[in-house]
C-alpha cells in the first residue's frame, strides 16, 4: 500500500502551476469577502489583459466559501488561486473544518494554502494575541497538524510567512526561522516539508530589484543630475543620499575613521554610532547572507533552508514587490508611481529569464482596495486600481502593453542543454544589459602565441636579480603569459616584476590570493594601482569547488556554491570600477562539488540575483591538468575503443609485466557496469573534461546558457611527471612533460579556439622561485636558477617553431568531442 505521505521531497515538478505560466502574480485585496459580480468580471478582465497567472485571496477562517465564484472566473481563466486562510490569532484549525475548505476549494482548482501570516512580529500583527512573544516552537508543532491534513485532502500547505534572517545581525541564528525550523526537526516533523511550500513576502522597500548588488550599494556611486531630475529631489535631499552613499562606499571595505569625519562634517561620536551600528548588523549589508531586504530575499530563504535541510521546496511570494511611498533606505528616493513601473517590468522579465526553477511566482502587493469594494486608507496606497474608472498606476498600462505580455516560462534543468538553448534563442536581443565585449578586444601581447607559464607560488616580492634570472628564461622561451600571486593588500607586493613583465611584452594575470572564501578588502586601490601598470587580468578566489581550506572553506563547512556568487558580485563590481577585468572562480578538476555541476550552479546562482551582466568583461580560468591522459582525450583510441598496449609501447616505456597486466585489465574493464567495477564516463569532452581540453567543456556550459563566449585562460594546469590518476594509462614521464607541453603550445599556434587565449602549465620555479613549498617541487619546471631544470625548458628553447604568432580567429560552436 502506498504511504499517505511522501518519504522524500516531492520534485518542483510535482506542484501544479498555471497553464502557459509565466510566474507573474498579484495580492488581491486584504477583504476577507468577495466583491461584487461587476468588480469580479472587472478585475479578471483586467488580470487577463496583463496576463497576470498567480493571484493571493485572503479567506476568512475555514467555513467562509465567499470567494467560490471569483476563484472560479479565476481558474476558467487558467490563472492561479492561493488562499490565505486568515485567522486573527495563532491557534490550531480546526482539522475536520480544515479538511472540508480543502477538499471543496481542491475540487475548483485551488491547490496552494497559506497558513499563518507573518508569525514572526510580536503581538497581535504576527497572531500572538493573549502573550506578545513570538512562540516558534509551538507554532511549528501545530502548523504541521495542519499541513498534514491539507495534504491528505490534495492541496499543498505553505509554510508560515516569516523571513530568512540577515546573518550580519547578532543572534541570527536564534532567529524565528532557526527556532521554527530547529522545532520542527526536533518534534519530528522534517518530512511534512516533503510536501509543503514556502510562503515569501519579498517587498523592495525602496530598494532596485537586484540588491544587495546593484550598482548603488556595491560602488557607493553618487547620484546623477538624471536621477535629481527624475525624482525632483531638492539641493537637501539629493545631499542627505549621496552622503548616506558616500558612507556605505566606504563601510563596504572599512570602518568609518577621524579623516571620514573631516570629510563628511560629522562629529566622531557620530562616526563611532555608525560603526557600532554597521557591525553589529544594523546598517546595509553586501550580499544576501548579510542583507536580503530586497525582492531578492527569496534567494537567501532558500539558501537558508537549503543549509539546513539539503532539499529545495517551492518558493512562492505571496505578498512583495514595489510598492508606492517605500522610502526606508535613506540611499535611494522614495519609490513613485513610475518606479513601481519600471521595476515590476524588470520583475516580470525576471521570471521568463532569470528565476530558478524553485521560485514559481511573485505576487506584487496590492491590486486594489475601493476597487474592490473594500474602502480601506491604510493600503489604498499601494493599490494598483483605485477605482474602474480609469484611476490606475502606471503598473497597470505597462503591463498590459509591454513587449513581452505573451510569453511563458522556459524552465530548463541546470544540465539540459537543449532546453537552455531553447530559452536562450527565445529571448529578446536585448537580454543582456549591454553587448557583449568583442573577444578581438580583450588585451592580448604583442606577438602572442598563447603560451603562459604560472611564476614561483609565492605572494612575496622577489630579489630583483631573481625576477631578472627568470624574465631571461621567459624570453628564451617566448612566453607571453604569467600568471603570478598578489596578497589581497592595497599596494602591489613586486611591482619589478609586473615593469618587467611589461617591459617585455609579457601579459601578466595577477590571482588576488585569499586564504578563504571571505569579501576582498584592498581591490579598489589594488586593482587602480596594478591597472597602472599594465595588469588587465584579476584572478578572484581559488578552487572554491573543494572542501575544506584548500578550497577557502573552514574545516567541516560545505562547499557553498551560492555563498561564492555573492562574494564574486562584490568583488567583480571593485575590479570593474578601477578598471580590471575579473575572472570566475578558477575551479579544481573534479572537486568535492564537480566542477563542471560547481560553474553550472555558479552562472545559474548569478542569473537569479539578476547581474548576469557582469559577466560582460569578465574571463574563466581553467586548471586543465592532463593528468595521465593524452592531449587528444577523451577521443583517444584507448578510452573510445579500449586498444590495450602494443609491444612497441611497452618496449618504449619500459613497462614491467605487472604494469602491462594493470593497465591492459584496466582497459579491458572500463566499460563494464560499474558493480563489475567499471568507471568510464564518455568520450565526448562534456562528459569526461579531465584533459587539456576542459575549456572546450567550460566554453559549452556558458555559452548553452548566455549564447556567447567568454574568454578563457589556463592559470594552472599541463602535465606533472608521476602524475598516474587513471589506471588506463601509463604514469607521466619527464619526457612526456616535453612532448606534451610542447604539442599543447603548438595546438595554441594551429588548432585553439578563439576563446580560449592561453595554455599556462604549473610551474615555472618553487625553490629556485624562492617559494619552498616542498608540495610543488616535483612539478617545477627548474631546480635552482644554475641550469637544472626539467628536460622541457631546452625543448621549448629550440622549438623551431617558438617565434610563431598566433592568428586568432572567431570561434565556432564549442567542440564537445
Amino acid at each position: 500500500t502506498q504511504p499517505p505521505f511522501p518519504t522524500e521531497p516531492l520534485s518542483l515538478d510535482a506542484y501544479p502551476r498555471p497553464s502557459q505560466d509565466n510566474g507573474l502574480g498579484i495580492h488581491w485585496s486584504t477583504h476577507l469577502y468577495a466583491q461584487s459580480d461587476e468588480a469580479t468580471d472587472y478585475f479578471v478582465n483586467e488580470l487577463v489583459e496583463m496576463n497576470i497567472k498567480w493571484v493571493k485571496l485572503l479567506v476568512d477562517g475555514l467555513t467562509n466559501r465567499d470567494y467560490d465564484a471569483t476563484i472560479d472566473r479565476l481558474v476558467a481563466n487558467d490563472i492561479m488561486p492561493i488562499i490565505r486562510i486568515y485567522q486573527q490569532c495563532n491557534t490550531p484549525y480546526d482539522p475536520e473544518e480544515l479538511d472540508a475548505l480543502v477538499r471543496h476549494y481542491v475540487a475548483k482548482g485551488v491547490y496552494y494554502y497559506d497558513l499563518y501570516n507573518e508569525p514572526n512580529q510580536p503581538g497581535e500583527s504576527g497572531g500572538w494575541c493573549d502573550d506578545e512573544t513570538p512562540q516558534p516552537e509551538y507554532l511549528a508543532e501545530i502548523w504541521a497538524d495542519a499541513a498534514r491534513t491539507i495534504y491528505l485532502a490534495g492541496g499543498y500547505p505553505g509554510l508560515p510567512s516569516f523571513f530568512a534572517p540577515n546573518q550580519k545581525e547578532e543572534g541570527w541564528r536564534e532567529s524565528f526561522f532557526y527556532q521554527f525550523f530547529d522545532a520542527l526537526r526536533e518534534q519530528g516533523n522534517e518530512d511534512v516539508l516533503y510536501f509543503s511550500w514556502g510562503s515569501i513576502h519579498n517587498y523592495n522597500i525602496n530598494h532596485p530589484p537586484a540588491y544587495p548588488y546593484d550598482e548603488v550599494n556595491q560602488t557607493g556611486r553618487l547620484l546623477t543630475p538624471e536621477e535629481v531630475e527624475r525624482y525632483e529631489l531638492d539641493p537637501v535631499e539629493a545631499q542627505t543620499i549621496n552622503l548616506n552613499r558616500a558612507v556605505a562606499g566606504i563601510l563596504k571595505h572599512r570602518l568609518l575613521t577621524e579623516a571620514d569625519a573631516d570629510r563628511f562634517n560629522l562629529s566622531n561620536s557620530e562616526i563611532e554610532a555608525i560603526n557600532h551600528k554597521f557591525t553589529a548588523g544594523e546598517l546595509m549589508g553586501f550580499n544576501l547572507y548579510d542583507d536580503s531586504t530586497a525582492f531578492l530575499h527569496f534567494v537567501a530563504y532558500r539558501n537558508q533552508f537549503y543549509d539546513l535541510f539539503g532539499f529545495e521546496i517551492p518558493l512562492i511570494s505571496t505578498e512583495g514587490g514595489a510598492t508606492r511611498g517605500s522610502s526606508e533606505d535613506p540611499r535611494y528616493p522614495e519609490v513613485d508611481g513610475p518606479t513601481v513601473a519600471d521595476w515590476t517590468l524588470w520583475s516580470a522579465d525576471y521570471m521568463l529569464d532569470d528565476a530558478p526553477h524553485y521560485y514559481f511566482a511573485t505576487s506584487t502587493w496590492l491590486l486594489a482596495q475601493g476597487a474592490l469594494d473594500y474602502e480601506e486608507p491604510v493600503w489604498e496606497v499601494n493599490a494598483w486600481y483605485h477605482n474602474r474608472d480609469g484611476d490606475q498606476e502606471p503598473v497597470v498600462a505597462a503591463l498590459k502593453n509591454r513587449p513581452r505580455q505573451g510569453e511563458a516560462r522556459l524552465l530548463c534543468a541546470s544540465g539540459d542543454t537543449d532546453c537552455l538553448s531553447q530559452k536562450r534563442s527565445s529571448q529578446p536581443s536585448t537580454f543582456n544589459l549591454q553587448s557583449p565585449i568583442a573577444l578581438a578586444d580583450y588585451p592580448r601581447p604583442p606577438a602572442d602565441n598563447g603560451r603562459g607559464i604560472h611564476w614561483s607560488p609565492t605572494n612575496q616580492r622577489l630579489p630583483e636579480d631573481v625576477v631578472d634570472y627568470f624574465v631571461r628564461e621567459l624570453l628564451a622561451m617566448n612566453i607571453k603569459w604569467v600568471k603570478f600571486l598578489q596578497d589581497d593588500h592595497p599596494a602591489v607586493t613586486d611591482p619589478y616584476l609586473i615593469e618587467q613583465l611589461m617591459a617585455n611584452d609579457i601579459e601578466p594575470v595577477m590571482r588576488v590570493y585569499k586564504p578563504f572564501n571571505e569579501p576582498y578588502q584592498h581591490l579598489p586601490e589594488l586593482v587602480t594601482e596594478a591597472k597602472a601598470m599594465g595588469v588587465n587580468y584579476f584572478e578572484l578566489y581559488n578552487e572554491p569547488n573543494v572542501a575544506g581550506p584548500a578550497g577557502g572553506w573552514p574545516e567541516g563547512e560545505p562547499v557553498n556554491v551560492e555563498r561564492l556568487v555573492g562574494l564574486w558580485i562584490m568583488a567583480a563590481t571593485d575590479i570593474y570600477e578601477a578598471g580590471g577585468l575579473p575572472s570566475l572562480p578558477p575551479l579544481a578538476g573534479g572537486g568535492t562539488v564537480d566542477d563542471m555541476v560547481f560553474l553550472g550552479q555558479f552562472l545559474d546562482g548569478l542569473r537569479a540575483r539578476g547581474r548576469e551582466d557582469l559577466l560582460i568583461g569578465a574571463w574563466i580560468p581553467v586548471h586543465n591538468y592532463f593528468l595521465n591522459h593524452p592531449l587528444d582525450y577523451p577521443t583517444d583510441p584507448v578510452n573510445v575503443d579500449d586498444v590495450l598496449l602494443t609491444e612497441a609501447e611497452i618496449e618504449a616505456r619500459d613497462l614491467t609485466p605487472e604494469q602491462v597486466e594493470a593497465i591492459n585489465d584496466a582497459r579491458r574493464k572500463a566499460k563494464l557496469p560499474r558493480e563489475q567495477g567499471g568507471f568510464w564516463v564518455g568520450n565526448t569532452i562534456d562528459k569526461d573534461s579531465n584533459a587539456f581540453r576542459k575549456f572546450d567543456a567550460y566554453a559549452g556550459i556558458f555559452f548553452d546558457r548566455f549564447g556567447y563566449y567568454l574568454p578563457i585562460i589556463s592559470t594552472e594546469g599541463g602535465a606533472t611527471a608521476g602524475a598516474a590518476e587513471d589506471p588506463r594509462y601509463p604514469p607521466v614521464r619527464e619526457e612526456d612533460v616535453t612532448k606534451l607541453t610542447l604539442d599543447a603550445y603548438h595546438f595554441m599556434l594551429d588548432e585553439a579556439p578563439g576563446y580560449f587565449l592561453a595554455q599556462t602549465p604549473w610551474l615555472l620555479a618553487n625553490n629556485a622561485g624562492e617559494a619552498g613549498d616542498e608540495r610543488f617541487e616535483n612539478a617545477a619546471w627548474y631546480k635552482d636558477r644554475e641550469g637544472t631544470t626539467l628536460p622541457v625548458v631546452e625543448a621549448l628553447k629550440a622549438d623551431p617553431r617558438k617565434d610563431e604568432v598566433r592568428e586568432w580567429r572567431e570561434p565556432s560552436l564549442p567542440s564537445k568531442d
